[in-house]
């Protein structure tokens, strides 16, 4: 058999396969059983617009084996050694999503929780306590800003250009996790739609009676780079005992939903930041289904609801 006609084979089994593939609520257990069954070779499937075909592929699980039973064929001249009932194909969004689950459920597995132990600490030093919520730091600019869901604000500021400095602040918003808030911040932005909103120092007129109060909050808070969310990714929110627990995201553009969060998306975790295997920000929290859902959506997709002065600002951060 060619490597030609093994790849059409791999697509046609990757399309029969999607249309189970297209109920989130299953699709991961599908995978994991697939990829799972023993002498099942798994290959993902993704587009490729540099392949002659539209597709390219990438071994899941079961490459060494496949190589093998290749160079076996080859030395022996022959071209009939593989058997395709032993070969499964996952269709993916793309190429990171492909290797996402190589390195999540294939032989050489490199994304256990433990190796992103030092990066989700990091993460959750950059989260702070504003209003009932939650929100985390960022570097501005000029200035270290907090990102929050819009519904954590007590109210929202007129809609005015130039309504003035006392109608956009909020004297005790912002605290510590695990205090009280007491530390008065300026709306920057906030977008009530879609749930997100900026935070920044108030005026100088609000911090008389705590002078530096806000410096003095974010500057002990680890700033948190801010990236852009996969179609299909694997992130971790802050749990309300701080923390760190794994669900799959998706989007198509617009906000993330959530689903497979074993540990629940609670009441009080509104404004936590998802971060996914970089230690990135990539979506907020902000919608669940019940009082303790293991999904919810759409929530804010940072890249998609962010304004442009500020998605600029904090993705150069990165650089």
């Amino acid at each position: 058999m060619s490597e030609g006609e093994l790849h059409e084979k791999l697509i046609a089994m990757a399309e029969r396969l999607r249309p189970q593939l297209a109920d989130e609520a299953s699709a991961i257990s599908i995978i994991k059983d697939l990829i799972n069954s023993p002498g099942v070779i798994t290959v993902g499937i993704y587009p490729d617009a540099d392949s002659p075909s539209g597709y390219g592929e990438l071994y899941i699980k079961g490459g060494e084996i496949i190589s093998n039973q290749l160079w076996a064929a080859s030395a022996a001249g022959a071209n009939n050694m593989v058997s395709l009932n032993r070969f499964s194909a996952i269709p993916c969004s793309d190429e990171n999503y492909a290797k996402w689950l190589q390195m999540t459920f294939g032989d050489g597995a490199t994304y256990p929780l433990e190796v992103l132990t030092d990066p989700l600490k990091r993460s959750a030093a950059s989260v702070l306590k504003v209003g009932g919520g939650r929100g985390f730091v960022v570097e501005g600019k000029q200035n270290r800003l907090v990102i929050t869901a819009a519904h954590c604000l007590p109210s929202l500021p007129p809609a005015m250009p130039a309504a003035y400095t006392e109608e956009k602040t909020f004297p005790r918003l912002l605290g510590p996790l695990g205090g009280g808030p007491s530390v008065a911040a300026e709306c920057l932005f906030v977008d009530p739609v879609a749930d997100i909103a900026i935070l920044g120092q108030a005026d100088y007129e609000f911090e008389e009676e705590n002078c530096g109060a806000y410096q003095n909050l974010v500057e002990a808070c680890e700033p948190i780079m801010v990236d852009v969310c996969r179609h299909e990714d694997r992130l971790f929110l802050l749990s309300l005992d701080n923390d760190w627990h794994e669900c799959m995201a998706r989007h198509s553009g617009g906000g993330v939903w959530f689903s497979e969060a074993g540990n629940g998306i609670c009441a009080g975790m509104s404004g936590s930041p998802a971060i996914n295997t970089d230690g990135k920000a990539v979506a907020l929290v902000s919608v669940a289904e019940g009082m303790k859902g293991t999904r919810g959506g759409p929530n804010p997709n940072l890249a998609a609801h962010l304004p442009g002065w500020a998605l600029t600002e904090l993705m150069n951060a990165k650089d």
